[in-house]
């Protein structure tokens, strides 16, 4: 489903997709490395009753 949405944002002119993943999710990062994402750095903490670390990753579509 992801590589059919980047598809149809490609075929719209759009340069880049960016996406917010859990730090922590191990599994997720992978998956979208893999899928051509790349780890900006951009790191943001929320308080949802405990802290959630979520990191900011993107391609060049």
């Amino acid at each position: 489903m992801l590589e059919f949405a980047l598809e149809k944002l490609s075929t719209k002119n759009y340069p880049k997709v960016g996406l917010w993943v859990l730090s922590s999710n191990e599994n997720a990062i992978h998956f979208y490395k893999k899928l051509g994402f790349s780890d900006t750095g951009i790191v943001k903490e929320e308080n949802l009753g405990e802290i959630i670390t979520e990191s900011f990753f993107t391609k060049e579509i």
